[in-house]
């Protein structure tokens, strides 16, 4: 169980350093228990949704191939009393860019594409600005590491719901966001729009819906 003790250490370490103040404990210096079986993880995890007030959580931990846990760990619905299973859909949120970065290392190895080759040259029919475009010109790089220099997309954009668009339109659907506001590769600025400009890189580059790469190339492997 050496390498669930070490996840557990992990886990219970970040979850306690998000907590407010006041539900960490009174000194900083206070012990930490760190779980060494799986039991005793889930026991931790209890704890820290009952102390945040967080209703419910997937948890899984994999070795490659084999799955170490495979829990579901309070309620999915607090008004009807459903429980979390590993089987409850979970919205990814964010933890889609990984996904998406690591399509576009595949490609990378796959020779379909380079870190520094230019967004312009890739999807030229995505508009965006950049006025030092000539000297320091907008890299797939900087889309990955949040320097493009991009604004956050809109709230009103966030609003929006349309089931059915794809992903060059939703590309395209508000430019507003795709100006370089400083030289890219100068200062990092987390950005919503840099991500889904590069999941529709992966489209244009693969041949593949993003949806259809993700799940052959990634997912189901």
């Amino acid at each position: 169980m050496q390498r669930v003790s070490i996840i557990a250490s992990m886990l219970i370490h970040i979850s306690l350093a998000i907590l407010p103040a006041g539900l960490r404990g009174s000194e900083p210096n206070d012990e930490i228990s760190v779980p060494s079986t799986s039991t005793e993880l889930v026991d931790a995890i209890r704890k820290v949704l009952t102390e945040t007030k967080t209703p419910g959580v997937g948890l899984a931990i994999a070795n490659r191939d084999e799955i170490l846990i495979s829990e579901g760990i309070g309620l999915a619905n607090v008004e009807s009393h459903q429980p979390v299973t590993p089987q409850t859909m979970f919205r990814a949120g964010s933890i889609s860019k990984s996904f998406t970065a690591l399509a576009l290392l595949k490609l990378k190895e796959a020779g379909q594409v380079t870190l520094d080759d230019r967004i312009g040259e890739l999807v030229p029919e995505v508009q965006f600005a950049n006025r030092w475009e000539e000297s320091a010109p907008l890299k797939l790089v900087h889309v990955l590491e949040h320097t493009s220099g991009f604004d956050e997309i809109p709230l009103s954009q966030f609003a929006v719901s349309v089931p059915a668009i794809n992903l060059r339109d939703s590309v395209q659907f508000d430019a507003r966001p795709h100006v370089a506001r400083w030289q890219p590769g100068t200062f990092f600025s987390y950005s919503n729009a840099n991500y889904t400009l590069a999941g529709y890189v992966v489209e244009k580059v693969s041949g593949r819906d993003f949806d259809e790469y993700l799940a052959q190339e990634i997912l189901q492997p």
